[in-house]
């Protein structure tokens, strides 16, 4: 009788460290720019598609190069924010409005629908997700749910991201991404600051 609590518990731990192994995480690396010879922090962020573009052998991912150098309130600065959306159909690969912004619509953790516009690359398979004005807007609302700089220890983080976007002449592309934690990424970023 007692071996039966002792078997569902190793059962229990085993399934949550395949689990964990199974989770995306953040893959960091430092670049250093050739031209400036500064050096950056580049975060990489896994996703999978719901609806995948033509390319289905594409992993898209979240891409955040930052500034580790403290200013005012702020641990760093993100520099530029991008996703990578991966082969789609056409020569108009993304479909976009006439000021050639791809017209976004995103849902975190299940909530509401969000519609953002967003510059795109030559060839269609990256998204800005740096929007003019707005600077790390995107990236606070995906890390916690408001466009302003998050106070850090006030709110939990958002855990799932959904990103719909049109591809010319076809369906969406559907791109889910699962947030593992973000303390490191969102100060490195600058979307937390201290008090």
């Amino acid at each position: 009788m007692k071996k039966f609590p002792a078997i569902v518990i190793l059962v229990l731990a085993i399934t949550r460290v395949v689990a964990a192994q199974d989770a995306p995480q953040w893959e960091k690396q430092q670049i250093k720019d050739p031209f400036l010879g500064t050096e950056l922090t580049q975060y990489r962020l896994e996703g999978k598609y719901l609806a995948a573009p033509r390319d289905e052998t594409a992993v898209p991912a979240m891409i955040l190069r930052c500034k580790a150098v403290p200013h005012g309130k702020y641990y760093g600065k993100l520099e530029s924010a991008s996703l990578f959306v991966g082969e789609t159909n056409g020569d108009r690969p993304i479909a976009y409005d006439q000021s050639s912004l791809v017209t976004t619509q995103y849902r975190l953790d299940d909530g509401k629908v969000h519609t953002n516009y967003y510059a795109h690359s030559k060839d269609y398979k990256v998204i800005s997700l740096k929007p003019q004005f707005c600077g790390e807007c995107t990236i606070n609302d995906f890390f916690y749910g408001h466009e302003i700089s998050h106070k850090e220890n006030t709110s939990p983080q958002i855990k799932k991201v959904v990103l719909s976007i049109p591809e010319y002449l076809g369906g969406n592309i559907v791109i889910q991404f699962d947030l593992p934690d973000i303390t490191e990424v969102a100060k490195t970023c600058g979307t937390t600051y201290h008090k």
